[in-house]
């Protein structure tokens, strides 16, 4: 495996790491010699450096080429690396490029003119002259001095020269070897990839593992062309395999090339700059806008390499001097000559500081295919300039064969893209961007789709209410989520089999997401409330339905249900490509003008909050708040409602309600009857007695009184009767049980008064006539004295005479009664 052999040089680096880092040398030793494991190259001057790469590099070449390949000559290879600058090549601290970048020299150097021996500065003339650099005739290979460092004073094959070697070799290879020169060191470090080339190798493993390299606008250009140009060759080649007859490739390998070209192309999309295109429409969108400019790009003649700045010229314009870029504030900017087609340096973000083909380029990519989709495609190579780019191919029809077949790229990967693909001709037809068949397909799923979503929504909410909470709120929860996934699915199959594209996509995946999103924040909303019911109904809970307790989970499931819902919303819309933050900060701004006009609203949501903290009453309890009596039906986030005895319905904004007297008759532990009984006043005092006993027996009796506290006393003189207060309690759960005892009692009391010949009385009023005829006169009553009178009264000065205090002992006082004996 090429792996294992890249894990033996890995391995051999020790041993010769003290060989490179040594004092330069005047000779190369002799191959597989102990020496030629110690000493390093001769690097002193220009001609030490080229002869000894020469000779590592052909010794490496000669002993593979005889199948005789051993740890010396990797070390040989190694010394060859040595000698290179890789400071300005991209990866050039990777093992691989530096062994690709040794083929290229060697191979370049084989092809090219070489001068005699004494033409090349030697170590005596780089003293005499003081030579720092040393250019190759004819040819950009330069040799510089190391000016510092631990290599200080050896000459190397210079930074830039390396970083040119693949374009200088794409230039030179069409040229015949030398006569003494040693061909196929390419083909031999080839061989050392499994016969695969190491060059081709990496392109293929970056491919698959690295993006496009953005790290200035050559690079990216490069990376841009070079990744379309292979997907387009992978695409092709599968589509070309499955058209054969027989077919010279299976769905499953075509699958497989379909997979790999798909990664080409989105490495493409990511040297795109597509902040502006809705995240919802980012993968479509970036797929098109990557075609559309490939197609552009192949039309026209591309520029030279050179004027196409790289990291050294990105360097300098951050230095301040621009040259290849455009003049301006803000980030760096390179426009492709003659048109608006620019790569500008990214400012911020998770991409700040790579180059990508701007945000404005790809808005207006269409208008500029559309103006160039009818010229022709540019040769493949234009005066050589193309020889300079690493992929300068086209790929012909490459957007109007992915907007016009079905699936994603290769259509006969696929059965459903094999059997739309051999629809007659004239349904594959292109109208309004779309083929025939392509707009039949979108005209019978949505409709058909819709029907599907709104049967699906009123099949469960008619199952949700046949089944109790809190089941029935979870069934109707999956309605919008059930319908969310049928959207979703309906979309992948437009976009995908279907493969619509352009405008249409566009619209129907704003329309469509939106749905989801809508149905999200329906179902997030309804979730939370199903929970709240599902933790109210477990038994572990304990929450009675209609307690505060319920109540509170529900006011508390409908705010967080609101946040959540908002939440979705607005990760939505961004997702859709609405700007939210101007949305927020008005908000912000305008949250003050919303808060003064609807602070009636927010003092009720605080007095709600309030409520359920102090629980002044809760579902069922009879109150009275302020004027308003009624029992309480639902306390809600703006107001709680009371239904009246006269049946009404009240609404009490709770802001109001927190701030009244609230009188919460539904908490008594104990029912007050507080009444008055009147009788006759020629009811005799020891009738009257009785009376009152027998009243206080019944309380004392009835199961629902309270027997520790009740009073039954004559309480006043009436105008017309004798007032007895009967003051009592009753531990009943509710009103209606209240209603039943106090009657009881009452009825009692009715018997009572019957059985003692007792009568109530009624308001009666006597008129006396001093003479009338008929009736009797009265007679006057007896003069007496004032010490009889004063007799009289003190009689009832003592028990022992006419005074009775403590009555006629039928009647007990309940607070001066023992307990009886139980």
């Amino acid at each position: 495996m090429w792996i294992c052999r890249w894990l033996v040089l890995l391995l051999l680096a020790p041993v010769s790491a003290a060989a490179e880092a040594g004092p330069p040398a005047s000779a190369v030793p002799a191959s597989g010699s102990k020496a030629t494991l110690l000493q390093p190259a001769a690097t002193a001057s220009p001609r030490d450096t080229l002869q000894s790469f020469l000779a590592a590099a052909d010794k490496v070449a000669e002993q593979k080429r005889l199948g005789d390949f051993d740890e010396s000559e990797y070390h040989l290879l190694r010394q060859a690396i040595a000698m290179l600058d890789f400071s300005a090549t991209p990866d050039g601290d990777d093992w691989s490029e530096r062994m690709l970048r040794v083929a290229l020299l060697h191979e370049v150097l084989g092809r090219a003119e070489l001068p005699s021996v004494a033409d090349i500065p030697s170590a005596q003339a780089v003293a005499a002259e003081g030579i720092t650099e040393w250019d190759l005739p004819g040819t950009r290979i330069r040799l510089e001095r190391v000016a510092s460092g631990p290599r200080a004073g050896e000459f190397l094959f210079s930074a830039d020269t390396v970083a040119l070697l693949d374009r200088l070799y794409r230039r030179a290879k069409v040229q015949p070897y030398r006569a003494d020169a040693v061909p196929g060191i390419y083909e031999q470090v080839i061989s050392l990839a499994d016969a695969d080339g190491v060059y081709e190798r990496l392109i293929r493993v970056y491919q698959r593992l690295e993006p496009v390299d953005t790290t200035s606008p050559r690079t990216t250009l490069n990376g841009f062309l070079e990744s379309l140009n292979r997907a387009y060759a992978l695409v092709m080649e599968a589509d070309a395999a499955l058209s054969a007859e027989p077919p010279t490739m299976s769905k499953a390998e075509a699958r497989v090339l379909e997979r790999r070209a798909a990664r080409l192309l989105q490495r493409a999309v990511n040297a795109l700059d597509l902040r502006r295109v809705p995240a919802a429409l980012r993968e479509e969108a970036g797929e098109e806008a990557a075609l559309m400019l490939k197609e552009v790009l192949d039309r026209m003649i591309l520029p030279p390499l050179d004027a196409v700045p790289d990291e050294r010229a990105v360097a300098a314009a951050r230095d301040g001097v621009l040259g290849p870029f455009l003049q301006g504030d803000g980030p760096l900017r390179w426009r492709i000559p003659n048109t608006e087609i620019e790569i500008i340096e990214i400012s911020e973000g998770d991409r700040q500081g790579e180059f990508l083909f701007s945000a404005i380029t790809v808005e207006d990519i269409r208008h500029a295919f559309d103006a160039v989709r009818d010229l022709p495609y540019r040769k493949a190579a234009f005066a050589g300039t193309e020889l300079d780019y690493r992929s300068a191919d086209v790929s012909p029809g490459f957007y109007d064969y992915f907007v016009s077949t079905p699936g994603h790229l290769v259509p006969r990967a696929s059965v459903s893209g094999e059997l739309i693909d051999r629809l007659p001709g004239w349904l594959r037809t292109l109208y309004g961007g779309q083929t025939l068949w392509q707009w039949a397909a979108l005209l019978l799923a949505v409709p058909l789709l819709v029907s599907i979503v709104t049967l699906l929504v009123q099949v469960t909410r008619r199952l949700a209410k046949q089944m109790e909470t809190p089941a029935g709120c979870f069934v109707r929860v999956l309605g919008p989520i059930a319908a969310a996934f049928l959207v979703s699915a309906g979309l992948n199959f437009l976009a995908g089999p279907v493969h619509l594209t352009g405008g249409v996509l566009t619209a129907i995946t704003i329309i469509g997401k939106a749905v989801v999103i809508a149905l999200l924040v329906w179902a997030v909303f309804g979730l939370s409330r199903a929970i709240a019911e599902s933790v109210i109904a477990s038994p572990r809970t304990r929450i009675k339905e209609d307690s505060i307790d319920a109540t509170m989970w529900r006011i508390g499931s409908r705010m967080l249900g609101f946040l959540l819902s908002v939440a979705v919303l607005i990760r939505g819309m961004q997702v859709l490509g609405a700007d939210v933050l101007p949305l927020l900060a008005g908000l912000g701004v305008g949250g003050l003008a919303v808060a003064l006009a609807a602070r009636e609203t927010l003092t009720d949501i605080f007095g709600a909050l309030m409520i359920l903290a102090d629980r002044p009453y809760r579902i069922g309890h009879w109150v009275v708040i302020g004027e308003y009596e009624g029992t309480v039906q639902s306390i809600g986030i703006r107001s709680t409602r009371i239904r009246t005895f006269y049946d009404s319905v009240l609404t009490i904004p709770n802001s109001k309600a927190v701030t009244s007297v609230v009188d919460n008759m539904g908490m008594r532990e104990y029912r007050r009857i507080k009444t008055y009984i009147g009788i006759r006043y020629d009811t005799p005092p020891e009738r009257l007695e009785a009376f009152l006993e027998g009243i206080k027996r019944i309380i004392q009796t009835n199961p629902a009184t309270r027997k520790d506290y009740f009073h039954v006393v004559l309480n006043d003189f009436g105008p017309d009767h004798l007032r007895i207060l009967l003051y009592c309690f009753l531990e009943v759960p509710d009103w209606s049980a209240e209603l039943v005892e106090r009657q009881r009692i009452l009825l009692e009391i009715i018997r009572l008064a019957h059985a003692l010949g007792v009568q109530f009385a009624f308001p009666t009023q006597t008129l006396e006539i001093e003479s009338f005829p008929g009736q009797p006169r009265r007679e006057p009553l007896p003069n007496a004295s004032a010490d009889e009178l004063r007799a009289i009264a003190e009689r009832y000065a003592s028990p022992e005479g006419a005074a009775r205090p403590p009555g006629l002992g039928i009647f007990v006082p309940p607070h001066e009664e023992r307990p009886r004996q139980g």
